[in-house]
């Protein structure tokens, strides 16, 4: 290859694999869709990144010793999804590792678990679904089409 100034039997070493752990209340098939959206941005299962995955088969008082063990793993992320046990085993497993997470039915912010959702200023960062307000208008749409 012209202008690489390697020398002979030098090769690159290949990037560092990310290892992101998922402690999910649910099957993996959510996690497969997940996959596909981050295959559509470059990245590939096994190339770029794997993902450590425990199944709580819905036992959610699992997630503290779940998410103890994703530590122990080693992954580079935790991904703490869905109800606020995630989160808070999450943090209680790690102060370092960055945590991701998807917050569905608490408020992360009302609850000062973060204090930005554009400007983390500790290792978490992620979404807030809002799922509360949704629920409540829910109800009250539910309410008024059987009375």
């Amino acid at each position: 290859m012209a202008g690489r100034n390697l020398p002979r039997g030098c090769a690159q070493t290949p990037p560092k694999q990310l290892r992101i752990g998922v402690v999910a209340g649910i099957s993996r098939g959510l996690w497969d869709l997940i996959e596909l959206g981050l295959r559509e941005l470059g990245y590939v299962d096994g190339q770029n990144f794997t993902i450590e995955f425990i199944n709580l088969d819905g036992q959610i008082g699992r997630y503290p010793e779940a998410m103890k063990e994703l530590v122990q793993r080693k992954v580079d992320i935790l991904v703490a999804a869905g109800p606020e046990i995630a989160l808070k085993s999450a943090l209680a497993a790690t102060d370092t590792l960055p945590i991701v997470m998807v917050a569905l039915d608490y408020d992360p912010l009302a609850l000062g678990y973060v204090t930005s959702l554009a400007k983390p200023a500790s290792n978490v960062t992620g979404l807030f679904l809002q799922q509360i307000e949704q629920a409540a208008k829910r109800v009250q749409l539910m309410k008024e089409a059987f009375p």
